[in-house]
């Protein structure tokens, strides 16, 4: 019988496809992140620290106007890249799911917004046009948020009854709406997703839609919030909203105060983790040819 010759000998390699690898799935938003610039005009924020898992945000004593979208308060702010980390314009049409967690809160709080100097905590999450002076009164957004309805003083959770917010520019194209969505939102409803969808059709204004739900955590076997109203939220912009250009998309994550604090009450801390997950088509005109 022959023998093989194991020696080494001369292998050529050829390489043949991405030149890295894809970051498909969800990612985590970090506030503090490299790539994000942060603006807090209403010296909303105490500190902000985050781990691997969780942003821990801490109020500080300050002056917010009540009741007003969190886009005016503590933005965290970066451009959008898709898997292969190529930034996405507003001439791309993609999909993009966004997930925020509610995980705790802690210090003074409140459900009220009427003779109180506690916080009432709200976030909000979603993307806009602007990579600087979020809070402009025309600077296109679409996203969507939490507001707080627990009281500290009833030792009340986060996730106590919450508020489901939608929030957008004006319908004239000025200013900013939010939209307040109670039904169904019992305690236990921490998971809040939403999807949003741009294009393909690009060259009109009403071509971007959100889609909603609201979900219990795994304790709660993921329930879904229930409720006629909440059960299937379809947001739709005309073109005074929407019509975004073809500038940069920027992914953004805020964190607002419904209440003016005087420092007299301890402060308040909330816990959330928030994510993303982007699929876009960058190539063809969106990745559609003729039939």
């Amino acid at each position: 019988m022959g023998s093989r010759n194991l020696a080494p000998g001369n292998f050529s390699h050829n390489s043949v496809g991405r030149a890295k690898y894809a970051r498909t799935g969800w990612q985590r938003f970090r506030m503090l992140d490299n790539d994000s610039t942060v603006e807090d005009p209403q010296s909303v924020a105490g500190t902000v620290t985050e781990n691997a898992t969780t942003t821990s945000f801490t109020f500080a004593a300050h002056t917010a106007t009540a009741d007003k979208s969190p886009i005016l308060g503590y933005v965290s702010v970066k451009p959008l890249r898709d898997s292969e980390g190529r930034l996405l314009t507003f001439s791309d049409c993609f999909t993009l799911r966004l997930r925020f967690e509610l995980i705790s809160i802690s210090g003074d709080y409140t459900s009220s917004t009427s003779g109180t100097t506690k916080s009432k905590p709200q976030v909000l999450f979603g993307i806009c046009a602007n990579a600087s002076d979020i809070d402009a009164d025309d600077n296109k957004h679409m996203s969507f948020g939490w507001r707080c309805k627990a009281d500290s003083t009833q030792s009340e959770p986060i996730d106590q009854t919450p508020v489901l917010l939608k929030c957008n520019l004006q319908t004239d194209g000025t200013g900013q709406i939010v939209t307040n969505v109670t039904s169904g939102m019992g305690t236990g409803s921490n998971l809040f997703e939403g999807q949003m969808c741009v294009g393909p059709d690009l060259d009109d204004g009403n071509n971007s839609h959100m889609i909603n739900q609201v979900y219990g955590d795994s304790g709660e076997d993921f329930d879904r919030a229930s409720g006629s109203t909440l059960a299937f939220q379809n947001t739709g912009l005309n073109a005074n909203q929407a019509n975004w250009g073809t500038g940069p998309v920027h992914l953004f994550f805020a964190v607002g105060d419904c209440n003016a604090t005087n420092g007299a009450n301890t402060v308040c801390t909330i816990v959330y983790r928030a994510s993303y997950m982007v699929e876009a088509s960058t190539f063809e005109n969106g990745g559609y040819g003729t039939s």
